[in-house]
């Protein structure tokens, strides 16, 4: 195991990617998209070839709906145009050359679809608090929406991902017990 596999961002991204399919309709609408890309490809012949519109259906099922869904599109699509060009065209190429291409594109889709999926779980992560805050200028305590005040570590604590330690400044470990504080 790596390091960054001992990462608790990594543990976490990879179980979420394991297990999450997101919504079914949403692989349904993806799938669509992807015969609609074979249907455009199987029109245009084995000349014309698009590869970024075949990475539209890997990128947003995995940004929707996790790694998995994605890897499988990344796989399906180009397999599908191996099929294509084995079964239905007859091209002049050599078949090594079909294969190092397909392999070059399946290598290009897993990473867009890891990428995709690791950036939308860094975005669900991220919370972010904006705006102006009510802070009272004595106490630091933080009014909330329905009018009551709380505590500024907790108020912090429930609207963001972050924790607190405490600790003591100089200036107030003179204030409170007298002494001076070393940094």
């Amino acid at each position: 195991m790596t390091i960054m596999q001992n990462t608790p961002q990594f543990q976490q991204f990879y179980s979420r990617g394991v297990l999450f399919c997101g919504n079914p309709l949403l692989l349904v609408i993806w799938s669509a998209i992807s015969v609609a890309v074979l249907i455009t490809d199987v029109l245009t012949g084995p000349e014309v070839r698009f590869p970024v519109v075949f990475a539209l259906p890997v990128v947003l099922s995995a940004w929707f709906n996790g790694f998995i869904p994605g890897l499988l599109f990344a796989f399906v699509l180009p397999l599908a145009r191996v099929v294509l060009f084995y079964f239905v065209w007859n091209v002049p190429w050599q078949q090594y050359e079909l294969l190092i291409n397909d392999l070059i594109q399946l290598a290009t889709l897993t990473l867009l679809a890891y990428l995709a999926a690791f950036a939308a779980e860094q975005q669900r992560q991220v919370r972010v608090l904006r705006g102006l805050l009510p802070i009272c200028s004595f106490c630091k305590k933080i009014r909330t929406a329905t009018g009551d005040w709380k505590q500024l570590e907790t108020y912090i604590r429930e609207h963001s991902e972050a924790e607190f330690s405490h600790g003591m400044c100089e200036q107030c470990a003179e204030h409170e017990y007298g002494f001076r504080a070393k940094k």
